[in-house]
């Protein structure tokens, strides 16, 4: 054991420890960066226990002292005496001995002309001073500053008789060195350059809009009276070719199975139904057409009500297809990229529309979403979902989806796949070909069609780097991301060691263009943890502090209750905006796995609609944001949902003309040119229709008695295919001509996989 005499055993002297042993890693990482192991503490020896183990008859003194974190912070910690060291003794420098000027030399006055040999160096006297008596000299108490020498001044009419050439102009001064160079790229450090908005990008708001297809814009408070209805904005935002694909699609599959064809009308419908049964708990999805309720207390579902039975639905919801893929794959192509045609073609539909459609604000924000897959797939086997992504700081794995949206609204506007593993895992190597990291090549896409535009972009460590704000920089957009792995060429090795005491601290430094002008800021800012960031937009100006409402043990005795307080954290205007746009993609996403709960509801055993089903969703949360946004109302999603689902089963999409608007729509048949065409009146009888184009609707002639009274059934006709009596007609006879009374145009239906339309169709209408 150390002699009784140790200072550290002394109350009140000076010792010091790691900051790692008085408080943990993280506070310490918070504060002082890459030194969170190395850093020591300066503290005071408050007492001094010893103990004695009965056992080993072993003591151990520990010491209780109050230790400086910075800040104003300190903290009182019992440590063993192992770790803590006596504090060092400072070296004070003894004083410097006083400084006496030398005696002034007597002055001799100048001659009236003098004579300057020109091999002489010139020599230039005083002039007009004075001579001053020899005095005692004035010690002062203190060293004065000495001023450098300045240049020497000639007087105009020595140098008119001497005739000496003017002095040269004084040297322009040294460029200013780098405070720290990564990777070749320099960085100053400039306090005045980061406090201005680089390259005048002050992210002023912008306001978002949508254009429909009369050229009409949409946009924040245009639509506050209700003029549209939530199918209208359901449309807006879906895809009007996608309707017409899946359509086309679809009704192929289902002809082939000797089903009914179906209508864009009913198409929709579906769609309202599958949104309906989100807002109802069952086990087995044909529950939902029960008349019987489950409780006295929750009423039945009762589907039936919807207009759209349950063999119906499950007819197009196993027959679905989104996008087209051959029945046969090319020999040249992957059977990966083979499997992804069910998905692509919805993925350019919605890209495509969007970049046409939507005018976003003045934030983007990258991020990526997931569609939830737990079935067979992966890159080991040609079967099922051909990437599969497992991420632990992901709520779900499945099917990776990169997307970016509007930093204003959270509508979604461009949407990528990731399709590889190597696409996934190669975000930090950069290409062999154009040297860009994988994430700004992403990144580059993602923003495509909205360069030169003056936005900014956000996004977080998989996109952020110091390429990609070059990239964005040169093609007239704004960035602003947190670096974490992606590091070359960014000073994080100077900003890591820097210490830092209290929340809302920040350091930044800049780098320079050709023109000298700063063109991208790299800086950290602490808060509950160190955060690192690279900008080539706004600044580390003041901004609006956020404010947060947490809980503190503020009083620290025994039993003490915690208290509510309001926490004010300084923030710079960079990591204002950041921060205000850089979660709406995670907002996106609980829309909808959380509130709209599709993908929950309604399960599936195939991996292509799922995905597709993911996509649907996103097109039915974009339809919220948009109506909200331009409505300003204040009903919940939950809400909307439910309204949603009801115009979209209600709809009268077949009955709707070319601008838009429900009601007979007049076209020109190619029989006879005076008669109009409509939807829902027979050209030729003026009866009530059943449907839109070719398609079997039931008689409207009733069976009658001998003596001419009719009766409540119907007319049976013989078959054109089959001569089997029926009581149904094919509307596309009856509207070129033929006549159901005199037994013509009649056709079974397609019940019990019968083909007799089918076949009429393609031997009368389709030859």
């Amino acid at each position: 054991m150390r002699p009784d005499g140790d200072p550290r055993r002394i109350v009140g002297s000076a010792i010091t420890a790691k900051a790692l042993h008085v408080t943990n890693l993280g506070e310490c990482t918070r504060r002082y960066g890459s030194n969170n192991k190395t850093k020591m503490l300066l503290g005071t020896v408050l007492n001094v226990n010893t103990t004695v183990n009965p056992t080993s008859n072993r003591g151990t003194t520990t010491i209780v002292g109050a230790f400086d974190l910075g800040g104003g912070t300190i903290k009182r910690v019992e440590l063993n005496i192992r770790s803590v060291q006596i504090a060092p003794v400072r070296h004070v420098p003894p004083l410097a001995a006083p400084f006496v000027p030398p005696l002034a030399a007597p002055v001799v006055p100048l001659a009236a002309n003098p004579v300057i040999p020109p091999t002489a160096n010139p020599v230039v006297p005083p002039v007009n001073i004075p001579v001053v008596p020899h005095a005692a000299p004035v010690v002062p108490p203190v060293a004065p500053v000495v001023p450098p020498l300045a240049a020497p001044v000639v007087p105009p009419e020595l140098n008119r008789v001497a005739g000496l050439a003017a002095l040269p102009p004084p040297r322009p001064p040294l460029p200013t060195p780098p405070t720290v160079t990564a990777h070749h790229t320099h960085w100053y450090d400039d306090d005045r350059a980061v406090g201005v908005p680089l390259n005048n990008r002050t992210c002023r708001p912008k306001k978002w809009c949508i254009t429909d297809i009369n050229g009409d814009k949409h946009g924040p408070g245009t639509d506050i009276q209700g003029r549209l209805s939530r199918l209208d904005y359901f449309l807006l935002m879906f895809p009007k070719k996608q309707l017409d694909i899946m359509l086309r699609l679809t009704n192929r599959e289902l002809i082939s199975s000797q089903k009914k064809a179906m209508t864009t009308g009913e198409l929709l419908k579906f769609f309202g139904v599958m949104i309906l049964s989100t807002k109802f708990e069952f086990t087995s999805r044909a529950s939902l057409w029960s008349n019987i309720s489950p409780s006295k207390y929750v009423p039945a579902p009762a589907f039936g009500k919807t207009g759209m039975p349950r063999m119906r639905f499950d007819d197009i919801f196993r027959h679905i297809v989104w996008s087209e893929q051959p029945k046969v794959r090319p020999v040249h192509m992957s059977h990966e990229k083979y499997r992804w045609l069910l998905v692509d073609g919805f993925i350019k539909l919605i890209n495509d529309y969007r970049a046409e459609s939507f005018e976003p604000s003045d934030i983007i924000c990258v991020d990526e979403s997931i569609s939830r897959w737990y079935g067979q797939g992966g890159h080991w086997i040609n079967y099922g979902l051909p990437m599969y992504v497992a991420i632990d700081r992901k709520p779900d794995n499945g099917c990776e989806i990169q997307n970016a949206c509007c930093g204003r609204s959270t509508i979604m506007m461009r949407l990528k796949l990731v399709k590889t593993a190597e696409e996934e895992l190669t975000h930090t190597v950069p290409d062999a070909e154009t040297g860009l990291l994988h994430g700004t090549r992403i990144l580059l896409f993602l923003v495509g069609p909205w360069i030169y535009s003056s936005r900014t972009v956000v996004g977080d460590s998989y996109f952020a780097s110091v390429g990609a704000g070059e990239q964005l920089q040169m093609v007239g957009l704004g960035f602003i991301g947190v670096v974490k792995t992606a590091t070359k060429r960014f000073p994080m090795q100077y900003l890591s060691r820097l210490e830092m005491q209290n929340r809302g601290e920040r350091k930044g430094l800049v780098t320079k263009n050709a023109n000298g002008d700063p063109a991208m800021i790299a800086f950290v800012w602490m808060d509950r943890d160190r955060r690192y960031f690279i900008a080539t937009s706004s600044s580390l100006e003041e901004g609006i502090p956020y404010v947060r409402d947490r809980w503190r043990q503020v009083d620290r005795a025994l039993n003490a209750d915690a208290e509510r307080i309001e926490l004010t954290v300084p923030q710079p205007k960079a990591a204002e905006i950041y921060y205000g746009s850089c979660g709406k993609i995670d907002q996106h996403n609980r829309h909808r796995q959380d509130t709209l709960n599709l993908e929950s509801k309604l399960r599936v055993h195939d991996w292509s609609k799922r995905v597709n089903m993911t996509l649907f969703g996103m097109m039915v949360v974009d339809a919220w944001l948009a109506f909200s946004g331009c409505t300003n109302t204040t009903t919940t999603q939950k809400d909307f949902y439910m309204h949603l689902a009801e115009e979209v089963i209600d709809n009268e999409y077949d009955n709707r003309n070319e601008a838009g608007r429900t009601g007979r729509v007049r076209r020109r048949t190619t029989r006879d040119p005076s008669v109009f065409y409509s939807p829902t009146i027979a050209a030729r009888t003026g009866l009530p229709r059943s449907g839109e184009g070719a398609h079997i609707t039931p008689t409207k002639r009733m069976r009658k008695k001998r003596d001419g009274t009719p009766t409540r059934h119907l007319f049976q006709g013989r078959c054109m295919v089959c001569d089997k009596k029926c009581t149904s007609l094919c509307s596309q006879c009856v509207d070129e001509g033929a006549d159901p009374n005199l037994n013509c145009a009649y056709i079974c239906t397609t019940k019990g996989s019968n083909l007799c339309f089918a076949t009429h169709m393609t031997q009368k209408h389709l030859s």
